[in-house]
């Protein structure tokens, strides 16, 4: 491969592709821009095309690709056979609970989803807005708006080669080790569940701002994107210490 010094009127010949992670793929695609217009003699193409984070390790260690994204840990299969395999820290972000329930979103309620209750919904034990157990956690206000809605919860899930997937799942397991496994699978745990297979997040995103009573888990940013008509809230989640907090980017720092 040739390098041309910057300034010089070489024609462009370094070729860069990536694959991977969808959760993070804004911010590679416009790196990718971004370096094409530095450095316009010596880069000919720098592409960023998402599909997940399982995909973006394979396509690294498979030669197919001269960088991959990914939201998980490096694969140990993967390591065996290709020990100069290493992860670089590059974004980082957070992932929500999103849910289009217009009786909530109508009145900005402030949904509440509890550590004791989450996992339950994602392994099909919870199936109903009004549910008790998910009324017990919110305030008089939105549970008198939870009693009054006799619509099913429809879960929104991707494959589990998504990192998101991944790392929602482990949430998940360390809430309730008993109730989501970290073998388990959303679609074989609830298989009414409308599974995602292409288009990452902003396309769960554009499935739940249009199917009411919907309930996923995606990245706060393309949730923002995807919540154009405001059909979209994001649920407080309970961590550890018994709050219940939405994803900021100060609590992301």
């Amino acid at each position: 491969m040739a390098f041309a010094p910057l300034g010089s009127q070489a024609t462009p010949s370094i070729n860069i592709t990536a694959t991977g992670a969808s959760f993070p793929s804004s911010v590679y695609v416009a790196a990718t821009q971004a370096y094409i217009a530095k450095y316009p003699s010596v880069i000919e193409t720098c592409s960023y095309t998402q599909s997940d984070s399982t995909g973006g390790q394979t396509d690294q260690h498979n030669n197919a690709s001269t960088w991959g994204g990914s939201d998980i840990a490096i694969n140990a299969a993967l390591v065996g056979t290709y020990p100069t395999l290493v992860a670089i820290p590059a974004v980082a972000g957070a992932i929500v609970a999103a849910y289009n329930v217009p009786e909530l979103v109508a009145v900005n309620a402030s949904l509440r989803l509890g550590r004791g209750v989450l996992p339950l919904i994602f392994n099909g034990n919870i199936t109903a807005w009004n549910d008790s157990r998910i009324q017990a956690d919110n305030a008089d206000d939105v549970r008198t708006v939870l009693a009054a809605i006799t619509k099913p919860i429809q879960l929104v899930v991707r494959k589990m080669t998504s990192g998101t997937s991944i790392n929602f799942r482990a949430a998940l397991n360390a809430m309730d080790p008993a109730a989501v496994k970290l073998t388990d699978s959303f679609a074989s745990l609830v298989p009414s569940a409308y599974l995602v297979t292409s288009g990452g997040n902003l396309a769960v995103g554009n499935v739940i701002a249009a199917v009411p009573y919907t309930l996923t888990y995606m990245d706060a940013h393309e949730l923002s994107q995807s919540n154009t008509n405001n059909t979209i809230g994001q649920a407080y989640l309970e961590n550890s210490s018994g709050n219940y907090l939405q994803a900021s980017s100060q609590g992301i720092k």
